[in-house]
């Protein structure tokens, strides 16, 4: 099929998903936010500060920067491959991870235009999969820092994934949250995601928060590292690895680098440097092997390009320079897109490649600070199947591959997935227990891959005791 064809099959579908990235919109800031928070601690703010006043900020997080920490672990070849680990993992005591950045700002938005008694705001939806992070991290920052605002929040959980018991955890913390209304399929969340994206009675919260404020705070992440390269605290990079799921984080870094040499940042100056993403999706590595996805289709949203096209677009009708072609520039020359149909696997959990790497993190692999010239054992990472083991196999092959020729590369991990698998205050394990037939299976069918986080879950059969000791309480509804 041509790519015409294919790009005229997915117009309305194209429309549609348009629609839901605009639904979160931009707000201007609220008095109270201008009180409260720091705004020179948020990376983008401060070498923007245009923004400030354009658009709303919370910090959320409890740990920025976050740390960059080095890694090593033995490859299958017995080379010992080093790498640096940028601990997005350890933003937030509550529920870390990367959306701890994409909720900064669209939260703040949400807070705002509430705020200001704008009308058909909620109620607020946001849509993922089973195993999403999103969808977790909206319900538990929600319920930390704007309760009152938002005393329900639909989670809509669209696609059945390979089971796997990391996104089995997933499922429960929202189960742990009575905020959280969870939509189990299509049936019960069409309505309220329908009704706000095509008639602006309520407000969606696109897949993977892929949306122009959600992005901006991966940009700010992005000049965060720049900032620590600078400050001697990390190395200069050859290669930053990611997953790709929705585009949202691995359009703010390719934005965030067009940014920081704008600003003459001292950082991203190798000559051997790229972004390099590995998609998680197997629908859409199809897509990007035979279209060119991520950089052809660049008014479909979940592509990269067009991801970059709607937050500079975003951040230039606020003030800030226009990065657009800049962006494009760095994603054109500088960025790889691992689409590979043995590493990506199925969505959901490991392929075997990823389920291979992660396994040898676990025999062999130190996470670890150099403080004063001694290494300093720090909590290890979390190869999560779903997201970050994909990026980190393909990161130790290149190590590998670099190691064969005599030449070390120097990578820079992106850990996306949280460090903290919360349970708030309701009894998750009550509800999972009275759960659809098929949603129960699934979770009893998703084994524990990691030897460092044993547990399992059988609604059927089990009990809380066998998953709880991977889960943190927090004190939020």
């Amino acid at each position: 099929m041509s790519f015409a064809v294919m790009r005229q099959l997915f117009t309305p579908l194209s429309s549609t998903l348009q629609r839901m990235q605009q639904s979160v919109g931009v707000a201007p800031p609220t008095q109270a936010m201008l009180d409260e928070e720091d705004h020179d601690s948020c990376p983008l703010l401060r070498h923007l500060p245009m923004l400030k006043q354009k658009i709303a900020y919370r910090a959320l997080g409890d740990r920025f920067p976050t740390p960059i920490h080095e890694a090593s672990v033995q490859s299958a070849a017995g080379f010992r491959c080093h790498f640096y680990v940028k601990r997005e993992d350890l933003s937030s005591g509550l529920y870390g991870g990367n959306k701890v950045r994409t909720l900064q700002f669209q939260l703040a938005v949400l807070e705002a235009r509430l705020s200001c008694g704008e009308p058909h705001v909620l109620p607020l939806t946001v849509i993922g999969t089973y195993g999403s992070n999103q969808n977790v991290a909206t319900v538990v920052h929600a319920a930390s820092r704007i309760p009152a605002l938002l005393p329900s929040i639909n989670v809509a959980m669209t696609e059945p994934e390979v089971p796997d018991l990391d996104s089995a955890l997933n499922v429960l913390s929202i189960l742990s949250f009575t905020r959280a209304k969870p939509l189990f399929n299509l049936l019960p969340t069409l309505p309220p995601v329908l009704r706000a994206t095509f008639l602006g009675k309520g407000t969606v919260i696109m897949l993977g928060g892929n949306t122009p404020s959600g992005c901006m705070g991966q940009v700010s992440a992005l000049l965060e590292l720049a900032m620590q390269i600078e400050a001697g605290e990390a190395p200069d990079p050859d290669r930053i690895y990611l997953a790709i799921g929705s585009s949202c984080t691995v359009s703010g870094l390719i934005i965030g680098v067009a940014l920081s040499r704008h600003l003459g940042l001292k950082a991203f100056a190798s000559g051997e440097f790229k972004i390099c993403g590995v998609i998680i999706h197997h629908l859409l590595a199809g897509l990007q092997r035979n279209f060119d996805f991520h950089r052809k289709w660049q008014d479909t949203p979940l592509s990269i390009a067009q991801t970059i096209r709607a937050t500079c677009g975003t951040m230039a009708s606020l003030g800030a320079p226009d990065l657009t072609e800049k962006a494009l520039k760095v994603l054109a020359d500088e960025v790889e897109i691992n689409d590979d149909k043995g590493l990506c696997g199925k969505y959901g959990g490991h392929s075997e490649l990823s389920r291979k790497a992660a396994g040898l993190y676990d025999t062999s692999g130190k996470t670890y600070s150099m403080e004063s010239g001694v290494e300093v054992p720090q909590k290890p990472i979390w190869l999560c199947g779903h997201f970050v083991a994909k990026p980190f196999a393909s990161m130790i092959d290149a190590i590998e591959a670099s190691s064969l020729r005599g030449e070390q590369l120097k990578c820079i991990l992106w850990q996306t997935k949280s460090a903290v698998q919360p349970r708030g205050n309701a009894d998750e394990w009550e509800k999972a227990t009275r759960m659809p037939h098929a949603l129960k299976t699934w979770m009893t069918e998703g084994k524990a891959e990691s030897s460092l986080r044993p547990g399992s879950i059988d609604p059927f059969s089990g009990t809380a005791a066998d998953y709880r000791s991977g889960m943190t309480a927090v004190n939020l509804d």
